[in-house]
């Protein structure tokens, strides 16, 4: 079985024979970074083209992989409850967070096919966006079974790792180019800060995107609701220090637009910055949708006033505006 080798940024290049990997790890030229799969770590610059970077080298499956699907959403619905059943049952760690992966992706599919209903889109761009929603987490599972985490900096990218089991697969092998090209795409971005420069944003991308912020709320305000210490990985191990904030995530919510994570101090900018989403939602009815859960007003009800109380209501006033 091949190594995989990931470059000095931490990015897949073409996996290598074990021969070569020992003779890297040798001459002081990589180091191991997990041992299952195994993984090394190239220490030098390899000056690689940057198609190299653009999949992820999946390790061998322990289980039979599920026949392709043919083309239609019960179809491919079938296709992945068997492969997560599969996932889950070669997964050697709790299976608590895969089913609730499951839950999320179900409740991604039903805000895909609201808002595609509201928006009155074509038949085609809404079959596109399910198939979309179906698959966007489809790498988590694989991430949890290696690592036992859903970080992707702690592991890898489960938006490429997604897109890479689609293509291994042969998922949509069954779908006509454009469906196959979109649905792609949508699941390798899905999860991205930003779009890069120059790629089209579909409508298939842009649905799955608010449909998964709008869940991610839903997960995050009923972990936050309840009483402390919260679990690390669902605050992104920031600190619960009243005292600390970022001006930058204050700043931005007053603009109207959506800080990034780097900017994160504390998990009341957690908070804010989740609230915020709002406003980087792509559609109306995804925002009337956010606007009539309540889950801002309760993530941003702790917030103390005298540090976040004019940011707070101008995510608050933009809410207003599309509760119905």
């Amino acid at each position: 079985m091949n190594v995989i080798v990931l470059n000095m940024r931490g990015q897949p290049l073409m996996p290598c024979a074990p021969a070569k990997a020992r003779k890297l790890l040798k001459a002081g030229k990589a180091v191991v970074v997990r041992k299952w799969p195994f993984t090394i770590q190239l220490k030098i610059a390899t000056g690689e083209n940057r198609q190299f970077t653009d999949w992820f080298p999946l390790p061998p499956f322990p289980f039979a992989l599920p026949n392709r699907p043919k083309a239609g959403f019960e179809n491919h619905l079938v296709w992945f409850r068997k492969y997560t059943a599969r996932e889950m049952k070669a997964c050697p760690h709790d299976k608590g967070p895969m089913e609730l992966k499951i839950v999320h992706t179900m409740k991604v599919v039903d805000l895909a096919r609201s808002i595609c209903h509201s928006e009155g889109l074509e038949k085609q761009e809404t079959y596109i966006s399910l198939l979309s929603a179906l698959y966007h987490d489809v790498g988590r599972f694989l991430q949890y079974r290696l690592w036992q985490s859903f970080r992707d900096k702690k592991s890898a990218n489960h938006g490429l790792i997604g897109e890479s089991i689609l293509k291994f697969c042969h998922v949509l092998g069954n779908e006509p180019n454009e469906v196959k090209a979109e649905v792609t795409k949508a699941v390798r971005w899905h999860n991205a800060a930003e779009i890069p420069e120059g790629m089209q944003e579909s409508v298939a991308l842009k649905v799955v995107r608010d449909a998964d912020k709008i869940d991610i709320l839903r997960v995050i305000d009923g972990h936050l609701s309840g009483p402390g210490p919260y679990e690390p990985t669902a605050i992104l191990s920031l600190p619960d220090d009243p005292e600390l904030f970022s001006q930058k995530v204050i700043d931005c919510a007053l603009e109207g637009s959506t800080a990034s994570y780097e900017d994160l101090r504390s998990v009341n900018d957690f908070r804010l910055l989740l609230g915020s989403w709002i406003n980087g939602l792509n559609f109306e009815a995804a925002r009337r949708v956010l606007a009539a859960q309540g889950h801002v007003e309760r993530l941003l009800s702790p917030l103390p006033e005298n540090i976040y109380g004019s940011a707070k209501k101008a995510v608050l006033e933009t809410v207003s505006k599309y509760r119905v």
